[in-house]
């Protein structure tokens, strides 16, 4: 993550979740379009995985739309064309994510495969291309736009939607995954002891074993 992008406001949750929707598109990119056939049990894993990634993708951008980009653009009026940029991106990311939504249940079909594995190639890169430009021309005006308990009011928010949504069991693992386990202990603070407890008790479990089954020598 660069340390160029910090500032006094706490955007480590924001930018950990820009790191993994990077990992979890350039892998199933790669898994999609292999020639490595799934059977039944990994079909289901990459569905159910597939569930999770796009639901925590989809309230990241609507977060986005309804809170960030207008700020920004209200505070910094240069910004605007780039905010419309950004906001269109999430419209073509919607339309794909609807069709992906299509064809990632029923991957052992010919057909399907073939239609998911092409969907995940113009996915990646709008993924990476648009993160890339928040990055670059969002990313430096938050600290100005604001103020921290306004930024750590709408991180509350937005959890509480994101369990009241039921993501914890994926969202929580999914973004552990990699990071030193006193971090991941410190940023379980923030999520309350009952989810604390089910993390180490049920979903770290599920997650780990999902992930093994459809990328085992990561």
């Amino acid at each position: 993550m660069p340390t160029d992008m910090m500032t006094e406001l706490d955007l480590l949750p924001f930018l950990r979740a820009h790191e993994c929707f990077r990992r979890d598109f350039a892998r199933l990119r790669e898994l999609l379009n292999s020639t490595r056939p799934l059977d039944e049990d990994e079909a289901a894993a990459l569905a159910e995985h597939w569930a999770g990634l796009s639901a925590v993708l989809d309230h990241h951008h609507e977060n986005e739309d309804r809170a960030i980009f207008p700020r920004v653009a209200e505070v910094f009026p240069a910004s605007r064309e780039a905010m419309r940029a950004l906001e269109h991106d999430h419209v073509r990311l919607d339309d794909l994510l609807d069709q992906a939504a299509l064809a990632m249940p029923r991957l052992r079909s010919g057909a399907d495969r073939r239609r998911a594995a092409a969907l995940a190639v113009q996915l990646e890169e709008i993924v990476r291309t648009h993160l890339d430009a928040e990055e670059r021309e969002l990313v430096p005006l938050i600290a100005d736009c604001f103020s921290r308990d306004e930024w750590a009011g709408m991180e509350l928010r937005t959890t509480r939607e994101l369990e009241e949504a039921g993501l914890f069991p994926f969202l929580l693992p999914w973004i552990a995954e990699g990071m030193d386990a006193g971090l991941v202990e410190l940023a379980l603070d923030g999520f309350g002891e009952a989810a604390r407890t089910a993390y180490h008790g049920e979903w770290l479990g599920a997650y780990e074993r999902r992930r093994a089954t459809l990328w085992p020598v990561d």
